[in-house]
């Protein structure tokens, strides 16, 4: 399955799911104050605040533009429970 997206809480979800982890798990490893936070950003509710964006990116080692610019497109190949995934930029 490849799911291509350019929205914010999409791609947020996404990463998250590639390192194996809960919103739980990622509020205690980030630092950012609780799993109904993650998963606000994650259900596009509200985005997070410029320091935890940073934090994030430094996480999944993208910049900040990357997570949030709507012109650069996140692809993600699940197979078999696998994911691995990559940032392309719209052309």
């Amino acid at each position: 399955m490849i799911i291509k997206t350019n929205k914010t809480h999409e791609k947020l979800r996404a990463l998250r799911k590639t390192k194996g982890l809960n919103c739980s798990q990622l509020a205690k490893v980030l630092n950012v104050g609780s799993r109904k936070d993650i998963s606000k950003w994650e259900l596009g509710g509200s985005l997070p605040s410029l320091e935890n964006l940073l934090k994030l990116s430094k996480y999944y080692g993208y910049s900040i533009n990357s997570l949030i610019d709507t012109e650069i497109y996140l692809e993600i190949e699940i197979p078999n429970k696998i994911m691995k995934w990559e940032i392309k930029e719209k052309k």
